[in-house]
C-alpha cells in the first residue's frame, strides 16, 4: 500500500488536513449538512460528531476560522490491515477558530487550549487503495506530540 513508513505517515497526514477542513466547515456552517464528513471519516467517528453538530445547530452556533495540524508521527503502520492501516500522533491547532452564538459573540471559553494531541488511526476507503479515512481519534495524554 505504502512503500515506506514515511509514506504512510504523508498520507494519514494528508488525510487529517482533509478531515479537518471538513470538519470546520460543517461548524462554519453552524452544524449543517454534517454528513459531508463521511468523505473523511467512517460511519463510526461521524456518528462521534454527529451529535456536537447537531447541538450547535440547535443553539444557532456557527464557527470562524480554522484549525490545523501541527505535527504528527507516525506510531504505527500495518499494511495487512485496512480498518487500522495507520496510526499516527498528531497535534491539532485550534488557536484559528472560534464559535460563535447567534448575535455574533464568542462562546469558546478562554481558558481553551488552542493545541490538542490526538491518537489516531485511518482505514482505507477501499481494499486496494491508498486513500485514507479517519477511523478512531482518540485524546493522547501521552505527551510529547504538541
Amino acid at each position: 500500500m505504502f512503500a515506506s513508513d514515511a509514506e504512510a505517515l504523508k498520507a494519514a497526514e494528508a488525510a487529517y488536513a482533509a478531515y479537518l477542513k471538513v470538519s470546520d466547515q460543517v461548524l462554519i456552517d453552524g452544524g449543517a449538512k454534517p454528513e459531508r464528513l463521511l468523505a473523511v471519516a467512517t460511519e463510526a467517528v461521524y456518528q462521534e460528531e454527529l451529535e456536537g453538530f447537531e447541538a450547535e445547530t440547535a443553539k444557532g452556533w456557527h464557527g470562524v476560522g480554522s484549525s490545523r495540524l501541527d505535527g504528527a508521527s507516525l506510531q504505527q503502520y500495518t499494511p495487512d490491515d485496512p480498518n487500522n492501516v495507520v496510526t499516527v500522533y498528531l497535534c491539532t491547532d485550534i488557536s484559528g477558530l472560534d464559535v460563535l452564538d447567534s448575535s455574533g459573540q464568542s462562546v469558546v471559553s478562554p481558558s481553551r487550549p488552542s493545541r490538542t494531541a490526538f491518537e489516531v488511526s485511518f482505514a482505507v476507503k477501499s481494499v486496494g487503495e491508498s486513500d485514507l479515512l479517519v477511523s478512531n481519534k482518540q485524546v493522547w495524554t501521552g505527551g510529547g506530540v504538541c
